[in-house]
């Protein structure tokens, strides 16, 4: 297990991006211990894995089920392409899950752990200001009207997988009109993976926050999950990184 780790030496500067650049050992804050991003980052990347089947799964359901409602013909080949995949998924969905349960043992004991496993016990944890504004961003379904994400959680049929919109929810592709490929499925994924290492700190400390501490704020309601106005900004492991650089950028 990744073990906490605390900076010995003061920062050479009080910017937190150039202080998370230096950081070659990339470390994220928590509380006033400091974790190697890959603990964090694995969690993250698997969920979204998950999320990807779960939606890919659904999808191949509902053109399944239109293929079958207008008879075989010119989508006869395509029918059994799509078949074939959906069979492959269920395999598929217990390796992810194995990755996502071995990847949540790296998750360190104490708040952090407690943290995570509480946030977890509603179902709707996912709904949090952070995650639907970038739902939103990337295009998904809290970007429209549809409800898809708001009740995504009364439809599971899977025990994991709830969650925001991937490159293959079955609405989104309804919504543009193409499907993404295997290929550029998985560039979606590393894309994220490359975000959560980037020097940039902003975007994996956004999703820590949001994955991995409960907060007393979460939004109510749809109108309210899903105003601009409310959206919570910076989060709290932000602040908690501005607070401590500037500290160690004093020398304290």
């Amino acid at each position: 297990m990744n073990k906490p780790r605390v900076p010995t030496t003061p920062l050479a500067t009080n910017n937190v991006y150039e202080w998370f650049k230096e950081s070659k050992s990339k470390l994220v804050p928590s509380g006033w211990l400091y974790y190697q991003v890959d603990t964090f980052a694995d969690v993250i990347t698997c969920e979204y894995m998950i999320r990807e089947i779960v939606q890919r799964e659904q999808c191949l359901k509902n053109e399944l089920q239109t293929f079958r409602k207008i008879g075989a013909g010119s989508s006869h080949d395509k029918e059994e392409e799509y078949t074939q995949e959906l069979a492959k998924l269920p395999r598929l969905y217990s390796e992810a899950e194995y990755k996502l349960y071995q990847a949540e043992t790296k998750i360190p004991g104490g708040c952090m752990r407690s943290g995570y496993d509480d946030l977890r016990q509603d179902t709707t944890w996912y709904l949090r200001i952070e995650l639907v504004e970038d739902c939103k961003k990337r295009g998904g379904c809290c970007s429209r009207s549809c409800g898809c994400c708001e009740n995504r959680h009364e439809r599971a049929v899977r025990s994991r997988g709830l969650g925001h919109c991937t490159t293959s929810c079955a609405c989104c592709v309804s919504e543009r009109g193409f499907e993404y490929t295997a290929q550029e499925r998985q560039r979606f994924i590393d894309d994220l993976k490359n975000r959560l290492y980037d020097d940039s700190p902003a975007f994996v400390i956004q999703m820590v926050d949001a994955f991995f501490f409960p907060s007393s704020e979460k939004p109510r309601d749809k109108k309210h999950r899903l105003s601009n106005r409310e959206q919570k900004s910076p989060g709290n492991m932000w602040k908690t990184l501005k607070s401590k650089t500037e500290l160690f950028g004093a020398g304290l």
